[in-house]
């Protein structure tokens, strides 16, 4: 069975779904892959219990992504912002693992909701497609009576350090992204003052973003934010198609969307982030992040590793 089991922090509560390809009209919760091309849905599963040595594991030749492969893709978008096509690229890379022979998937699930209980933490099993785990941090949207919430969440450091301009001009062009999205919905957007959201031995920048709307809208609004330029770009639909035509490896559900219907007032979407891929043999890790005309390679490729080792410290 095809599944996805979830921990929300808002509820405070861990809920299994039952997945399937077939579209579902009153489905309680929907996923789909960064591209968009693979959608699932589902229903809750109560009691859902189950042996993991019944999963099967992809068997699969794999390699992370190699620094000079790294540097050639950030070469790219230094070459496009500096033509003026784009300002901001977020680009991504893995990293693999040896899976350890006592590793556990049920074990690494809980690990990953106690030292990140302020994140969605998610296992998503699709046999023969992709068994990813990760907490994720960033939310898409909440609706809870007929508030609509969203988080402008960039800018990455190690927990003990300052955050420089380049930080402040990364996150604040997501907080710009988002703000002209829901002004279209609604004149009185509500913007809190900056802060500090730690996760692990790093810590991001981060804006809550609210209005008021109707029900009805939460779909539209999610589908209009994501990807956000937290995970794309900016201008979004130039630096998605940027994505597309150079990213040098796949992002299968990797910031993907994921958006869970509680009731009709009661929603919540995030994106995959913060994840690895579990196989026969090995672990891949994720991470990525924004790339503007300021960044340093170097730096760059420290953060995506201080990003991998928040996650792989957990599970390994």
């Amino acid at each position: 069975m095809d599944f996805l089991i979830l921990y929300n922090p808002f509820l405070k509560k861990t809920i299994s779904y039952s997945l399937t390809k077939e579209k579902i009209n009153h489905c309680n919760i929907q996923l789909s892959n960064y591209k968009n091309n693979s959608t699932y849905y589902g229903y809750k599963k109560e009691g859902f219990n189950f042996n993991t040595e019944s999963l099967e594991f992809i068997s699969k030749d794999l390699v992370g992504t190699t620094k000079s492969e790294y540097t050639n893709y950030l070469n790219a978008i230094f070459k496009c912002i500096s033509e003026n096509q784009i300002k901001k690229v977020v680009a991504f890379r893995t990293k693999l693992e040896i899976k350890p022979k006592y590793f556990c998937p049920k074990r690494a699930f809980e690990s990953l909701k106690t030292n990140f209980p302020n994140t969605f933490v998610f296992w998503l099993y699709i046999k023969n497609e992709i068994q990813m785990m990760g907490a994720s941090p960033e939310i898409v949207g909440i609706l809870e009576n007929k508030k609509f919430s969203t988080y402008s969440l960039a800018g990455t450091i190690s927990k003990n350090d300052n955050f420089s301009k380049k930080e402040y001009l990364e996150q604040e062009i997501v907080t710009d992204s988002i703000n002209k999205i829901l002004s279209k919905y609604q004149s009185n957007v509500v913007v809190t003052p900056k802060e500090h959201f730690n996760f692990g031995d790093i810590k991001h920048i981060l804006n809550q973003i609210e209005i008021e709307i109707e029900s009805k809208d939460f779909k539209n609004i999610i589908k209009e934010i994501h990807p956000s330029a937290a995970l794309s770009g900016f201008p979004k639909n130039e630096a998605i198609d940027f994505i597309n035509q150079n990213e040098p490896q796949n992002r299968t559900f990797y910031t993907g969307l994921c958006h869970q219907i509680i009731e009709d007032d009661k929603q919540y979407a995030f994106a995959f982030l913060r994840c690895f891929e579990i196989f026969e043999k090995d672990l891949l890790f994720y991470a990525g992040g924004g790339i503007i005309n300021d960044s340093d390679i170097e730096t760059e490729w420290n953060e995506t590793e201080r990003k991998i080792n928040s996650i792989k410290s957990i599970v390994m």
